[in-house]
């Protein structure tokens, strides 16, 4: 799933995540993928890559927090989350990977 929880926020991505998991759910599945992709650049063809999304130092704990709730909303349904990390997102990286755990 690719959610806009920085441009939506939590609220305004609720409802794809509901039906992405309920699809998925459906299907039998037990993992739940989902990749940042606000402000995302990898499909853009004429801008650099170094000009992805990022986060701010202080912005890392609420994304942390959204990410947080959504995987205890997936695993009420018996979904675990996994972060997929895209290049031309806000977690592109090692380091980012590191700031998010």
């Amino acid at each position: 799933h690719g959610s806009s929880l920085l441009a939506h926020g939590l609220a305004g991505e609720s409802a794809a995540i509901e039906a992405q998991g309920t699809l998925l759910a459906a299907c039998g599945c037990d993992v739940f993928i989902l990749a940042e992709t606000s402000g995302a650049v990898h499909g853009q063809r004429h801008t650099p890559l170094r000009q992805r999304p990022r986060l701010a130092p202080g912005e890392w704990p609420a994304f942390g927090a959204m990410l947080n709730d959504i995987a205890t909303r997936l695993a009420d349904r018996g979904l675990r989350l996994a972060y997929h990390y895209h290049l031309g997102t806000v977690v592109e990286d090692a380091q980012d990977l590191a700031r998010l755990i």
